[in-house]
């Protein structure tokens, strides 16, 4: 009875790694294929001439891929570290050693972005940028 029991939870086991497999060799294109996408779309905004409600939804389908793309990148990361650390699955004493090392990483991947070139102060004067009121002065509508 016990014999039958624990050739299933190994055929689990084994189904559960293959799947990790699966999903760690698939990564790449998925990630590729939204990288691909968002590129199509700056390409679009480059090149089109496109109104604020139009701007709107190419942001809300930008930003939707910019998450997702986020996702992947820390299932990458995750994978990573597990492939790095696969050893460990084989012992019972170092299995927990593993969960320590993803659990790592997913702190690392969760830490809050750093802008590069951007300063707090430059993205509030461009996203906080009011219309001016009434009649353009007389200089505006010459130039």
């Amino acid at each position: 009875m016990r014999d039958k029991l624990v050739c299933e939870k190994i055929k689990s086991a084994l189904d559960l790694l293959d799947e990790i497999d699966d999903m760690i060799i698939s990564q790449s294109c998925e990630c590729q294929k939204v990288d691909c996408e968002i590129q199509d779309w700056l390409h679009y905004i480059e090149n089109n001439e496109i109104d604020e409600k139009q701007s709107v939804k190419i942001m809300q389908e930008l930003q939707r891929l910019r998450r997702e793309r986020r996702c992947l990148h820390n299932e990458y990361e995750i994978e990573k570290t597990f492939k790095d650390n696969a050893a460990k699955v084989m012992g019972k004493n170092t299995r927990q050693f593993l969960m320590v090392e993803i659990n790592k990483t997913i702190k690392q991947i969760n830490s809050e972005y750093k802008n590069r070139i951007l300063t707090d102060e430059q993205i509030e004067e461009i996203i906080s940028e009011k219309k001016k009121r009434g009649r353009p002065k007389k200089e505006e509508l010459d130039g």
